[in-house]
């Protein structure tokens, strides 16, 4: 008898691509998961939050959800920038909470296979190298991978409140 399984090819071993948004902040780029940023808006107006950690600016208002906002160049201690019609507000879906994260330039969506994803490297002087999962190396450039839970300063627990 025919086999019909004898005749399909071995499958060839899949290969894990991720994708991340990649962004500037000062002089050094970015990523951030693809699959963890909900959308990119240009910059709204924010109403600051008295009393709450420096790097977070305010909260704006996106279609009537109030999300809170970090900047990460007051997190990464990388001091005010010039205003740029480049700047942005990438808005990340958290715990299915909403955050956004001002970022002076969004740049592209990059893919890295596994064998592009090295341990992080040292971070620009007054960084928390904890804020690094991971770097990732090819197409002519070194982005560094945000671990995004020390990011936003609440590992595996709960978004900020407004």
């Amino acid at each position: 008898m025919n086999d019909p399984a004898a005749d399909i090819a071995p499958a060839a071993p899949l290969v894990v691509i991720s994708a991340f948004l990649t962004f500037r902040v000062a002089d050094d780029e970015y990523g951030i998961d693809i699959l963890k940023v909900h959308e990119i808006v240009g910059l709204l107006p924010v109403t600051p939050l008295h009393g709450s950690p420096r790097a977070v600016t305010g909260v704006v208002n996106l279609r009537g959800n109030v999300v809170p906002v970090l900047s990460l160049r007051a997190l990464f201690n990388l001091g005010a920038g010039a205003a740029s019609p480049h700047h942005v507000f990438i808005i990340i879906d958290h715990e299915r909470e909403l955050i956004g994260l001002a970022v002076d330039q969004v740049l592209d969506v990059v893919r890295f296979t596994p064998a592009q994803i090295g341990p992080p490297s040292s971070a620009r002087s007054g960084i928390n190298p904890a804020f690094f999962e991971a770097m990732g190396t090819g197409h002519g450039r070194s982005v560094r991978l945000l671990a995004i839970e020390q990011v936003l300063g609440f590992p595996g627990g709960q978004a900020p409140a407004p």
